[in-house]
């Protein structure tokens, strides 16, 4: 009688802990599978389709992906248990958190159950946004100074900005410091905008001039000369790593030209938005295009040039990724390649002066 008991426990636990497909099994796949293995892709990854289960009792091209009763035989369950620095696991490095330890084992239950589906017979996917999607970094002011009113005219924000800053001077009981004088002002402003020590001369009649607006007036006579532009191109000269000198004939050309279009479009005031946009959009001659000259820096490295143009327009660092799935970032190894196929989607070709 006790055998009978036990017999008849064992079978009710076992009848009622029965995984159940749709509401457990479903789920997971759902949202860690269906981006890569449904419709939603017109060519699924490994020719494996789970969203229907036709296609998913099919298989793909590397065979069964579940095996009933045999976990250890299941492509799903081989693939779910993979360490994330594995090419095949599922779902793959940076698409989200990984499968948990309690889904795996959920999934092997299921599978030595048997593998029932019930009555499912086809999902609808959908994109499924991922819960550890990171939150933007940038602090918004309106959060920060909910009660902060944004001014209507340069006049009202430069005053506004000055009560906040005597409003924080006070609160942190620091001292102001006097207004600068005119030969301190003098030897600033140049080395600032003009990347030198003003002349005998020019010291000479900025400090006896008896002119009000002399400060504003200074400023934008070094902003108007050719003083300006050399400083600053001098500054992206080195963020784009001009080397004329390194180049041969035929690059040093296109690099030339580049160096020029940057002093011209300081000269101009270029936005720095349509600036880059240009450059990095540049196609052709460089005659025609001289901004195509940034990829002529790094002309037969592609893959430098793309992590040197993230780190410097994105602000974030991918040459870990080059070799490896980043150790301290999101960026796999695989995205970094296609990342660089998109962005070097270009060919140099001809002799000089050559196209981009």
């Amino acid at each position: 009688m006790k055998k009978l008991l036990i017999l008849v426990a064992v079978f009710i636990c076992s009848h009622v802990s029965a995984v159940d497909f749709t509401k457990e099994i479903l789920p997971i796949l759902e949202k860690k599978c269906f981006e890569c293995h449904s419709s939603l892709k017109k060519k699924p990854k490994g020719k494996l389709r789970i969203d229907e289960l036709t296609h998913f009792l099919k298989g793909g091209k590397n065979g069964s992906f579940v095996v009933p009763g045999k976990p250890e035989k299941s492509l799903l369950y081989k693939s779910i248990i993979l360490s994330e620095r594995d090419d095949d696991v599922m779902p793959p490095t940076g698409k989200g958190e990984p499968i948990s330890k309690a889904q795996q084992a959920l999934v092997k239950k299921w599978i030595l159950e048997g593998a029932n589906f019930g009555k499912w017979k086809k999902s609808t996917p959908r994109k499924i946004v991922s819960s550890t999607k990171k939150k933007s970094s940038f602090i918004k002011l309106s959060d920060q100074f909910p009660k902060l009113t944004v001014p209507k005219s340069e006049k009202g924000a430069i005053a506004k900005l000055e009560f906040l800053i005597e409003k924080a001077r006070r609160q942190q009981k620091i001292t102001k410091n006097g207004a600068i004088n005119d030969a301190n002002f003098l030897r600033r402003i140049y080395i600032s905008i003009a990347g030198r020590i003003p002349t005998l001369e020019e010291s000479k009649e900025f400090l006896q001039s008896r002119d009000k607006n002399k400060r504003d007036k200074l400023v934008d006579k070094l902003l108007d000369s050719e003083a300006f532009v050399s400083n600053f191109y001098n500054y992206w000269a080195d963020v784009f790593r001009i080397k004329l000198h390194l180049s041969t004939y035929e690059e040093k050309d296109h690099i030339k030209l580049f160096a020029e279009w940057i002093k011209d479009n300081i000269r101009e005031n270029k936005p720095y938005d349509v600036f880059v946009r240009e450059m990095l959009s540049s196609t052709g001659n460089a005659f025609k295009s001289p901004g195509v000259g940034y990829f002529f820096r790094d002309k037969q490295m592609p893959l430098d040039n793309m992590a040197y143009t993230t780190q410097v327009f994105l602000g974030t660092q991918l040459d870990c990724a080059m070799c490896h799935d980043h150790p301290f970032d999101q960026w796999s190894q695989y995205e970094f390649y296609q990342l660089g196929a998109f962005v070097h989607d270009a060919r140099y070709y001809g002799y000089f002066p050559g196209w981009v």
